[in-house]
């Protein structure tokens, strides 16, 4: 019996350690798939112009004009800004090396790539919460700890660990909700301390305890107040947790209750402040001594509150799309972690004050909350995967009724646990392939394709039924100049072919010929669209014509072929390409 339940105990750590170096592998080679808009424009477009000058594209969340600023510079800076700018010290050194004309590849590396390692590094606190919140699962109110390599993982562990929206993909993304998670992680891991704590910290004096429970409290206080200005829903997330940390802490003991409740308070408010100043010096433009020197409440740039007044309003929400208010519950939450795990983790607990209810509690009142909203995306439930893994974990264990060393063996092997196992795999693959490789893949692998600037060509850029793309890759360090096309990126969205040949024809017309050199067009557009509905040569001569295999659009999907084309590879390596057409414009 020893020999085999020592099997599945090295299987499952092996199984952990494996997906979580597939996570970095993924971070480390930049895999292509373009998630969201957000992934850029939100976080690494901002800091590339910020941190290197370049030329970029802010959204309208980042002026500080009409209904801007939404997004906190304070906010992102610590896990954008701060890691490009690191990474420029460590290939650059001290030397200052302004205008350096650099390819896409190097640009990708230079800007994606220490956002999102440091992302899957902050994303190490989720797994930490899991693993523990598993184990106050087990054993609500036992004081000793065995070694958590003395036993096999947590089933939690391990479904966190291959989830797709999890640990395996979005946890190295640069996605403010990544973030999110992580914080709400870390809040989470750091109040089932203080509730342990609390039980057994004494009534009538300052012990060791009180101290550790001191400095937490601290902690939490000044990373959820930047916790707020990176995402507002934040505070959502953690309501239960501090609701029951704070009934353990008053409880236990008002008097000494009182000290670390005043610090927190006192750090939530420094934390504040220093974040108040951050994003109002930043988006008027002014110097940390002139903004003491000058300061005035009305000058203050609350982020967190013009982002509340902005989604307050069902005006604004319904330009971004409104969605029925099951939309989370029934499609979004099942989409992200699969349909068996949230029937296992929405399963009532049968105790009320136990803190099965309290994990439970963290799902269904977030939950509830932002399924009021009539906006939902899948991507706004991402804090609540770890909530739901633990409980989802802890109900397949209890269901399996062994003993928790071979939980993973007996999953592998009943007959049950085999095809939810299967379903599992199938599931978070084909995301992992979706999000992680094709989506939009095209966009990233022609970024890293692009070489640094040369002067004396005049080079425009359409972007044709794509995603957004991201200006830094180009390489551009001085802003176009107004009525100059050239070196200019002209995103057209979803518009029709009449927009697209109006923008040609004007491109063709101008006088951005440049002295010498070539007046050159680049045409981006899906494979799923080839044929275009335009003949390109009525503008110019066809140059050359790229295609960057591995590009998925989920708004132009691929046409199925004539039946004599079924076994086409060429054809479906075309329509499941990103076209890229060069014309040297007449």
């Amino acid at each position: 019996m020893k020999q085999i339940s020592t099997v599945p105990r090295g299987t499952g750590w092996a199984l952990y350690f494996f997906l979580l170096l597939l996570r970095f592998v993924l971070v480390w080679r930049v895999q292509p798939g373009y998630i969201h808009p957000d992934e850029f424009f939100q976080s690494v477009e901002i800091s590339a112009g910020d941190v290197y000058g370049l030329e970029v594209f802010r959204s309208w969340e980042f002026l500080p004009h009409g209904c801007g600023p939404l997004r906190s510079i304070a906010g992102i800076g610590p896990v954008a800004h701060l890691p490009i700018w690191l990474y420029k010290r460590l290939l650059d050194g001290a030397v200052n090396l302004t205008h350096v004309s650099r390819g896409g590849s190097d640009l990708l590396t230079r800007i994606i790539f220490p956002v999102r390692l440091m992302t899957a590094v902050g994303s190490l606190w989720v797994d930490l919460f899991v693993l523990f919140g598993s184990a106050h699962l087990r054993s609500p109110y036992g004081r000793k700890r065995r070694c958590f390599l003395s036993a096999s993982p947590p089933i939690a562990l391990i479904i966190y660990a291959s989830c797709t929206f999890g640990g395996l993909l979005y946890a190295g993304r640069t996605i403010a909700n990544a973030w999110e998670t992580a914080a709400a992680a870390t809040f989470g891991l750091f109040s089932l301390v203080i509730i342990r704590k609390a039980q057994y910290m004494a009534a009538t004096s300052y012990t060791c305890d009180a101290i550790c429970i001191c400095i937490l409290m601290c902690l939490q206080a000044a990373f959820s107040t930047w916790a707020i200005f990176l995402r507002f829903t934040y505070p959502l997330f953690i309501l239960p947790l501090a609701l029951v940390e704070m009934a353990a802490l008053w409880r236990k003991s008002r008097v000494i209750s009182l000290i670390p409740c005043s610090l927190s308070i006192l750090v939530a408010a420094l934390s504040l402040h220093l974040c108040l100043l951050v994003d109002t010096a930043y988006y008027k433009n002014i110097s940390f001594s002139h903004l003491y020197s000058n300061w005035s409440l009305s000058d203050l740039v609350c982020v967190p509150c013009r982002f509340f007044a902005y989604n307050s309003n069902s005006i604004h929400l319904a330009e971004h799309g409104l969605h029925p208010r099951y939309l989370h519950l029934l499609v979004n939450l099942p989409l992200i972690i699969g349909p068996v795990v949230v029937l296992l983790a929405l399963y009532p607990p049968k105790q009320f004050f136990s803190v099965h209810c309290l994990f439970w509690l963290c799902v269904v009142v977030p939950l509830a909350i932002l399924s009021t909203v009539p906006h939902q995306e899948a991507r706004f439930l991402m804090p609540l995967i770890p909530f739901v893994a633990i409980l989802a974990g802890d109900r397949l264990e209890a269901l399996l009724a062994s003993p928790r060393k071979s939980n993973l063996s007996h999953l592998w092997r009943s007959k049950w646990g085999t095809f939810i196992t299967f379903c599992w795999f199938i599931q978070q693959t084909t995301l992992l392939l979706l999000f992680g490789m094709l989506h939009q893949g095209g966009l990233v692998r022609y970024f890293k394709s692009l070489q640094p600037p040369v002067s004396s060509d005049c080079q425009s850029y359409i972007f044709y039924h794509t995603y957004m793309p991201p200006r830094f890759p180009f390489g551009r360090y001085s802003p176009s100049i107004l009525g100059n096309h050239c070196n200019k990126v002209t995103d057209l969205m979803g518009s029709d072919s009449s927009r697209l040949r109006h923008t040609l024809q004007r491109l063709r017309d101008s006088n951005a010929l440049p002295t010498s050199g070539q007046l050159l067009a680049h045409v981006i557009y899906p494979g799923s669209l080839s044929p275009l509905n335009l003949n390109l040569t009525e503008f110019g001569a066809i140059l050359a014509t790229q295609l960057f295999f591995g590009h998925l659009s989920l708004e132009n999907l691929p046409h199925l072929p004539p039946t004599n084309q079924v076994g086409d590879y060429s054809y479906w390596y075309s329509q499941l390409s990103l076209h890229v057409v060069s014309l040297v414009l007449r």
